[in-house]
């Protein structure tokens, strides 16, 4: 038999020792699976070395709608984003490739182009990703890496062939569709968001109120996840994705909760409202359906405005969820939009076109771990296709290793690139240039734009019925692009002409063997005369799917504006 200890003190000392060596135990078993403890002000969570990570990304929302990134419109509204702008780093030339709602989503669950992708609208495979690209994207690795995953609201883009959908995927789901659908406003119409109606789950979330607007929903389904991750999978580290379908239209669907926000208000137009700032424009951006949707009135201005309020106060509530559940010092935040919007800028609407308005998103990323990247802005080109690289880098996931677990894929990388290098210095570089294309409507509108931190090459390359190629250079200083300045600086072109032919080559190499996608750089080649090609090709590959064979968006019959001066006619072939 063991004798006792002798003294009160030995008792201690074996007490206080016994403590250390299971505490030591414990540490040692954690490191080894990358994990540390970490005492949250209320209590002691079991947290991962990796960030958890919060991507809320909009419909329509163009670079300069939240007001601390605005110097025209004096009364916008967006406390809770213009403190996420103070908080992490804002990105300059954020562009999307695609910038149309279903063809750039597809680029940001996948990280590849659309000429890689093949989805975009007027396709055979209409809005759809292989299965082998959705299975590279940041859904299945993060899972399999370890997160524990929830996606809401808006996909617009289904993988083709996948049996049981995206939803499987995730570890919780309130997506609107489980396919390819662009959902509505309210929740009731959204059967397919299950998570919100599993169990009456709505009825334990806020006011109660089962059709509850979705951009409000989402932030209580957020929150709702967050804590559910906090309290009962502390071990994991979460990726919360939540989609807002604002502010696309119907822009009369905003939360009645802020009607009266915008009240006694005056609307501020920008700058380049109206079609006498596109007097300068080629005659082929007349011929879409941009050009078609242009006027913007005062109700329009105010109801938009409102629907991003909204997705403001969404993001206030999840980042005030993170501090009360005591993980917002390891939880990136990345906020952006699936394309811009025109607001009648050039007199245009809708999105789709390679200018600023069209193209361009804001992009915010809240690193806490960066202090030297808070408060400050980037310059460097980045984009929709730099999603997945950056969440896999924030995962410990060596993205530049193509994912092939089956032995199917191939050596399949990911054309964007992790921003987290920018974080530490903005000087970087991590493109030496991007893409936008618009590849799908009309054949006279599809151009093909390369963009570098200083400079925006447009070419519109449909050379047919009597329309000539045509080129527009645009520096970073111009925001609103009111001055095409490509005669004034050939040395630029010769090197911005050197890019965009390597891409060329890069697309042909890259281009998915779907919908002729691989045949697109030989009509993109600069110089060429279209006229001097079959016809029935050209069709066929500009607009495999088109409901009407047309030149343009309506009638064929462009809509330039009083006093252009550039029109073109339009010719037989």
């Amino acid at each position: 038999m063991e004798a006792p200890l002798a003294s009160y003190s030995w008792r201690l000392f074996y007490m206080r020792f016994s403590g250390y060596v299971f505490v030591l135990a414990l540490c040692l078993e954690i490191g080894a699976q990358g994990q540390v403890l970490k005492v949250l002000g209320r209590k002691t969570q079991v947290q991962t070395e990796r960030p958890n990570i919060v991507f809320m990304l909009c419909d329509d929302m163009r670079y300069d709608r939240i007001a601390a990134l605005n110097s025209w419109d004096a009364d916008l509204q967006t406390p809770h984003l213009d403190q996420l702008v103070s908080d992490g780093m804002n990105f300059t030339r954020a562009y999307d490739t695609t910038p149309i709602c279903s063809a750039s989503r597809g680029q940001v669950f996948t990280g590849l182009y659309e000429f890689s992708t093949g989805c975009n609208f007027n396709r055979e495979n209409e809005k759809k990703i292989t299965i082998d690209d959705w299975q590279g994207g940041y859904a299945v690795r993060l899972r399999a890496a370890g997160y524990r995953t929830a996606f809401g609201g808006k996909e617009h883009c289904q993988v083709y062939n996948y049996t049981g959908g995206k939803k499987q995927d995730f570890d919780r789901w309130f997506g609107f569709s489980n396919g390819s659908g662009d959902g509505n406003y309210w929740m009731d119409s959204n059967p397919n968001a299950s998570w919100w109606f599993e169990n009456d789950h709505w009825a334990s979330l806020g006011d109660g109120v089962r059709n509850e607007h979705e951009t409000y929903a989402q932030a209580l389904l957020g929150q709702a996840f967050i804590k559910e991750c906090v309290q009962q999978h502390s071990e994991q580290p979460f990726m919360l994705s939540l989609n807002f379908k604002a502010p696309h239209s119907p822009l009369s669907e905003f939360d009645p909760r802020y009607a009266s926000v915008y009240d006694g208000t005056e609307i501020d137009r920008s700058p380049n409202d109206g079609l006498a700032s596109a007097l300068h424009l080629p005659p082929q951006a007349f011929c879409g359906r941009t050009a078609f949707k242009g006027g913007w009135s005062d109700t329009s201005a105010d109801q938009y405005n409102t629907l991003i309020y909204g997705i403001d106060a969404c993001v206030g509530m999840v980042r005030a969820e993170l501090e009360a559940q005591g993980v917002a010092d390891n939880t990136i935040v990345i906020f952006m939009s699936d394309n811009g919007y025109f607001r009648n800028s050039k007199g245009f609407g809708d999105k789709v076109y390679a200018y600023e308005e069209g193209s361009r998103t804001p992009m915010i990323v809240y690193d806490p771990r960066k202090p030297v990247s808070h408060g400050q802005s980037c310059g460097a080109v980045v984009g929709n296709i730099d999603v997945v690289p950056t969440m896999l880098d924030l995962a410990g996931v060596d993205y530049k290793v193509a994912y092939d677990p089956d032995g199917t894929i191939g050596n399949r990388g990911y054309h964007g690139r992790s921003i987290l290098p920018l974080l530490e210095n903005p000087a970087l570089d991590i493109h030496d240039s991007m893409l936008v294309m618009d590849i799908w409507n009309s054949r006279a509108e599809q151009h093909l734009a390369l963009i570098t931190r200083e400079w925006k090459y447009i070419h519109w390359f449909y050379s047919a019925n009597g329309f000539s190629q045509s080129e527009e250079l645009y520096h970073k200083d111009d925001t609103f692009e009111n001055s095409n300045v490509k005669a004034a600086n050939p040395v630029v072109m010769t090197d911005l002409y050197s890019k965009y032919d390597a891409w060329l080559a890069q697309w042909t190499s890259d281009a998915t063997t779907r919908d002729r996608y691989a045949d697109y750089p030989e009509l993109m080649e600069r110089g060429l005369n279209m006229s001097t090609l079959v016809e029935a090709d050209v069709k066929a590959v500009m607009s495999p799917k088109a409901t009407a064979d047309y030149i343009v968006h309506s009638e064929n019959t462009p809509n330039y504006p009083v006093g252009y001066t550039n029109q073109v006619t339009i010719g037989s072939w």
